[in-house]
Order: structure tokens, then C-alpha cells, then sequence
């Protein structure tokens, strides 16, 4: 009887040894799927070159998908939304790149509008963007006006100036127009489209003050002015060809004929 109590004795403890080795190797195993972060960097690159768009096929984590803890903020789904917008501000800036154990990059971003920031897995390569991003021009060139010179803006409330066209940069800022006095004549300089609404902008810097300068929305898109062609009229005294009616093709600028 007490032979038999002792091999049973010893037969548990055997069972219960092999089931903690058998535990700790799991988890071992389970500690091992883990990556670890090898490098975490502030990226220095022109803040413009490094706009980028989601393209759905990775999610967006707290931290870089593959660490212990990371957990999804955005879903393919939304970024996939994102990516396909129509809207400026739903574009990202990337700001911080990392490297794993494993050769991914992740990086960092955070949507014009402020609502999403976290890590996204960017593809094997620092400095370029794969994985869930795409690189982004948020800007297009266009063309110059025929008449430049001798606009002043109808409505700087409504139409302001901006540093960068409004959402076409993360955090685009406003002119500071404390010393732009009304009825002040603007040259413009630069023509660009916002690549997804179309919407038109000019640069124009003041004639009598060269710190007002910046991009003003005309109110219109460029679909919206190609089909509504201006009419042309010729001054005999300057024999410029002069769009008539400058104020109706371009709301937030008007011309002064002198």
C-alpha cells in the first residue's frame, strides 16, 4: 500500500514537472513572436517630402504592429478611406521612423485634421515609403493668369492669405496680415492645383509691402474656370489682352483697370 502511495506520489510530481516545462516553453515560444524596436528615429527630411497618403493594406497601431501590447487605432478600412478622399485634410505627415529585429520599418504619422497619429508598417527600406503608405503631392502645378499685375483682394476675411495653400501642408499656416493695408495692389507670381479637390490657388505678393506675400484661394476650381471661359477684350491705349470681369472669374481677387 505505501509502495503503491509512492510511485503515485512520484508519478504527479513527474506529470506536474513536465506540464511547467511544457508552460514555460510556450511561454518562451510566445515571448519570441514579439519583434523588438532596434532603432526609433525623428526623421529629417523636408517636412513636405514627407506627406504621404494610406493605401488600406495595414492598419494604424499605438506602436509598430508586430511589438508585444500594440493595438489598432485606425483600421484598413479607414485608411483605406482616407487614402481615397477627396478631402486634403485627410492626408498624413510621417515624423519618427523604426526598425525592427526583423527588417521592418514603421513610421510614425499623423493625418492633416489631427484625428489619427500612431504607427504604420512603411516596408523594409528607410527613406521610402511602401507598406500602408504612398508618397503624396498634395499640390499640382498650374498656369499663370494672362494679366498679373494689379490685383487687390475683394474679401481678405473670406479670402486670406496662406503661407501653404490651406490643408496642402500639416499645421499650413496663415499670413500675418497686421501690416496689409486695404486697397493695396498684389502680383501674382505662382499658379497651383490641390491635387484632390482641384481647387485653384495663386501666390501674390503685395506691391507696397513685400512681407504680404502668400497663397490666395480664388474661390473657383480649375474644372470650374475651363468651362467658363472668360471673354476677351483688347485695350487700344496698352494693346494688353485683358480677361473681362477678373472679379467673377476670381472671387477672392479683383483688378483695378487703370
Amino acid at each position: 500500500m505505501i509502495l503503491n502511495l509512492k510511485k503515485s506520489f512520484y508519478f504527479g510530481l513527474a506529470a506536474a514537472s513536465m506540464f511547467a516545462a511544457s508552460g514555460l516553453l510556450t511561454s518562451n515560444a510566445s515571448a519570441k513572436s514579439y519583434a523588438k524596436i532596434t532603432s526609433n528615429e525623428v526623421m529629417q527630411t523636408a517636412p513636405q517630402n514627407r506627406n504621404v497618403t494610406t493605401n488600406g493594406t495595414n492598419a494604424l497601431y499605438t506602436k509598430a504592429g508586430t511589438l508585444r501590447g500594440a493595438r489598432i487605432i485606425a483600421s484598413k478600412y479607414t485608411l483605406q478611406r482616407y487614402g481615397s478622399s477627396k478631402d486634403s485634410s485627410q492626408y498624413f505627415r510621417a515624423y519618427r521612423v523604426a526598425t525592427t529585429n526583423r527588417g521592418a520599418v514603421y513610421y510614425k504619422v499623423v493625418s492633416f485634421n489631427g484625428v489619427y497619429r500612431g504607427w504604420i508598417y512603411g516596408g523594409r527600406t528607410t527613406g521610402t515609403f511602401g507598406g500602408g503608405l504612398n508618397l503624396a503631392n498634395t499640390m499640382g502645378n498650374s498656369d499663370l493668369p494672362l494679366q498679373k499685375t494689379g490685383y487687390t483682394l475683394s474679401n481678405p476675411k473670406k479670402y486670406t492669405l496662406w503661407v501653404d495653400p490651406k490643408w496642402s501642408q500639416y499645421k499650413a499656416k496663415k499670413v500675418d496680415m497686421s501690416t496689409y493695408n486695404p486697397g493695396d495692389t498684389f502680383t501674382i507670381t505662382d499658379a497651383a492645383v490641390k491635387t484632390r479637390e482641384q481647387y485653384l490657388y495663386y501666390k501674390v505678393t503685395d506691391d507696397k509691402n513685400s512681407a504680404i506675400v502668400g497663397w490666395v484661394y480664388p474661390g473657383v476650381s480649375v474644372h470650374r474656370i475651363l468651362n467658363r471661359l472668360p471673354k476677351i477684350i483688347v485695350s487700344k491705349s496698352t494693346m494688353l489682352i485683358l480677361p473681362v470681369n477678373l472679379s467673377v472669374l476670381i472671387p477672392g481677387l479683383s483688378r483695378k483697370l487703370i
